[in-house]
């Protein structure tokens, strides 16, 4: 079978694109798997001193072409914790064990305060509940800043979490850092709390 690697756009005009100033990024498709229906989930990325940042969710059409008529966008989360210092971003869903779960970065990506938060959703609309005061997972040794994460479930049925981190001693491009890739566990305890291994 051969395959085309070239990708035209037909589109006119931006499938969603926040009506602030800053617009909108991070885009994650996230597939149901009790409903089968799709989702987009996105960050409105605010504007200083008159919208905060917000993490967001919208149901598509079977094709993923469009939004489903009349359906609404529906805030997730927004920055309310000192950790995320005013930022949200990177939404990430899944469902395990019949939860969905919202993965989500907070803090300055460019700096070892990035980290990674977890949520969890009555519905991919929500709403959405915060797991803990701080966040999941942030710099370890030498991993500085580990979020960015994208949860899958792993071949022995486990949940994991892929992230980015910044190699120590450096927690910046402009300070010589270099960006890494790593896997951890994500292990449920008592009363559903997350915790990562890795």
């Amino acid at each position: 079978m051969q395959y085309s690697t070239r990708f035209v756009d037909a589109t006119v005009e931006p499938l969603v694109c926040d009506r602030d100033p800053n617009g909108s990024i991070d885009p994650f498709p996230f597939v149901d798997p009790g409903s089968g229906r799709i989702y987009l989930l996105w960050k409105a990325e605010g504007l200083p001193g008159v919208a905060p940042q917000r993490l967001m969710a919208r149901e598509l059409t079977a094709n993923g072409l469009d939004f489903v008529a009349g359906s609404a966008a529906r805030e997730l989360l927004r920055p309310t914790r000192p950790w995320e210092d005013g930022v949200v971003e990177n939404p990430a869903m899944v469902t395990y064990r019949g939860v969905h779960y919202l993965f989500y970065s907070g803090n300055d990506w460019n700096s070892a305060a990035y980290a990674e938060g977890v949520a969890v959703c009555r519905t991919p609309l929500g709403p959405c509940t915060k797991q803990d005061p701080g966040p999941l997972m942030g710099s370890s040794g030498d991993r500085l800043g580990r979020a960015g994460g994208s949860p899958f479930i792993g071949s022995a049925g486990n949940l994991r979490l892929a992230y980015h981190y910044w190699q120590a001693p450096h927690a910046s491009y402009e300070r010589g850092g270099h960006r890494r890739l790593g896997v951890a566990t994500v292990h449920v305890g008592p009363g559903g709390r997350l915790s990562v291994t890795g």
